[in-house]
């Protein structure tokens, strides 16, 4: 969904699947909390929403012994979310976007979750 979309109020919304193999296993469409700046920043918050339930997901298999087949992997549709994600230096242009998004971040350069970016028409 576009940024400020909704004209109520002028929040996003943000979805997610995640997928154990070929099942889908869980999935969210929620509006945001916050009114987003930019659709890059819109998109990066749903990005967060995504690492945060595959992250928890990982934990939950590992406490029941079971060993995922790979490191997880996040399908995303917004090259600025990317860029924000991978580069680790932090610019003026992403102040505006709470420290506590920047978990992504983290998480890619841990090695427990890859970015794979796949246009939107796709």
């Amino acid at each position: 969904m576009q940024t400020g979309a909704q004209p109520d109020d002028r929040r996003s919304a943000s979805g997610y699947l995640v997928y154990l193999g070929d099942n889908l296993v869980s999935w969210s469409s929620t509006k945001q909390k916050v009114v987003s700046r930019s659709s890059a920043e819109s998109k990066y918050r749903g990005l967060v929403l995504a690492t945060a339930k595959i992250i928890w997901m990982h934990a939950l298999l590992q406490e029941l012994c079971v060993s995922p087949p790979a490191i997880p992997l996040l399908w995303y549709d917004n090259i600025s979310a990317y860029h924000m994600a991978k580069n680790p230096v932090f610019h003026a242009r992403t102040k505006h976007i709470k420290i506590d998004l920047h978990f992504i971040r983290d998480q890619v350069l841990q090695g427990k979750l890859q970015l794979q970016f796949v246009p939107t028409e796709e």
